[in-house]
């Protein structure tokens, strides 16, 4: 046994070296709970020389509904961007002021939203996040992606008429908090990429003459409606779109998994393209999660090489706050104060905006 040649499958003598490996535990509980493991870790890999070898071009020929439906769902969050930006801005806007402003403005005469309203309204979306980022991965694994993102959209909606008719500051404080649990819901569809932080950024460039706040009757019906019809494209996108195949694939549905697959591709490709290899490569991915995790717990994201992972993932989602994003929806205040007319506050905003955006692409 000793002198047996010696695997990137076997246990190793460096186990905290840094490199994610399988071990021959995992490989035995995959082979006693899949007597056929063979097979599938065969044409698992005969689908992955095939993805790996495939040139953009032939992806986009193979895959273009799929492409199609990432763009739609993607846009979720350029909705995400907008709302938020908007809330923020409008601190700075005069009737918004006068309308909810909760102590005088000594510079300028009027009202303003005092800050501890500014930030509780602010992190109530982030804390209507956190609750709806835990429901989300519980909803998501029972239901499907699609059923939770479709419930999403219309949550949604529904609680845009929480801030639309809010006629005080604690309104609208409960609608951040209510609007924060479905948002949360598009957040872990999307990578940390340089194109969703840009999609982002183009939401923060729409128009903020559309709020979805209850200065509603100071606005044109056209403008306060937008609120409501930027989720309406994204639900119809979802009630074509097929379940996810990996989801269908963990739920042991594997010929819906099929058709799932043969519903994202196009038929008359000519791309080489097996349906039967790419659900077993999700077949033996999903049952090496499980050998992996069956005896994890949430101490080992602390532990050896999943710690260094922890720790990977946290800076990536940190980053986003150290740079400075959270301050940029404040700069339209910033702006009036140091004398910019309303308006000339409203387009230095949008241009900073549009140069995030130029940075993000460009980067």
């Amino acid at each position: 046994m000793e002198s047996r040649c010696r695997s990137s499958v076997v246990d190793i003598a460096r186990p905290d070296d840094g490199v994610l490996r399988i071990n021959d535990e995992a490989i035995r509980r995959m082979s006693v709970a899949n007597p056929d493991i063979r097979n599938i870790n065969q044409e698992a890999r005969n689908a992955t020389e095939n993805e790996q070898n495939m040139t953009p071009r032939q992806d986009l020929k193979l895959y273009p509904k799929a492409v199609l439906f990432s763009i739609i769902f993607s846009t979720a969050v350029v909705m995400e961007g907008y709302d938020l930006s908007v809330m923020n801005s409008f601190y700075a806007f005069t009737p918004f002021k006068n309308f909810y402003g909760d102590q005088p403005d000594p510079e300028e005469g009027g009202m303003l939203v005092s800050a501890k309203w500014q930030t509780g309204i602010s992190n109530g979306v982030q804390v209507g996040s956190i609750f709806g980022l835990y429901l989300n991965g519980i909803i998501s694994e029972a239901i499907g992606y699609k059923k939770t993102k479709f419930g999403s959209l219309v949550l949604m909606i529904a609680f845009v008429f929480i801030p639309f008719f809010a006629q005080n500051l604690p309104t609208l404080l409960a609608g951040g908090i209510l609007q924060g649990m479905p948002w949360a819901s598009f957040k872990p569809r999307q990578l940390l990429t340089r194109r969703k932080y840009a999609r982002s950024l183009y939401g923060q460039l729409l128009p903020p003459t559309s709020t979805c706040v209850g200065l509603w009757a100071s606005l044109s019906p056209p403008a306060s409606c937008a609120a409501f019809l930027i989720p309406v494209p994204i639900l119809i996108g979802t009630i074509f779109a097929p379940e996810s195949p990996w989801w269908l694939t963990r739920k042991g549905r594997y010929e819906d998994a099929k058709k799932s697959l043969l519903a994202l591709t196009l038929r008359k490709s000519d791309t080489p393209f097996n349906p039967d290899e790419q659900v077993s490569m999700m077949k033996a991915t999903t049952k090496l999660e499980k050998a992996l995790s069956k005896s994890a717990s949430y101490l080992q994201c602390f532990r050896g090489t999943d710690a260094r992972r922890t720790e990977i993932a946290s800076v990536a989602w940190v980053i986003q706050a150290f740079c400075g994003s959270a301050f940029m929806g404040y700069s339209t205040q910033l702006y009036e104060r140091a004398g910019l007319t309303n308006e000339n506050s409203f387009n230095m905003s949008l241009g900073q905006y549009a140069m995030g955006a130029v940075g993000t692409m460009g980067s």
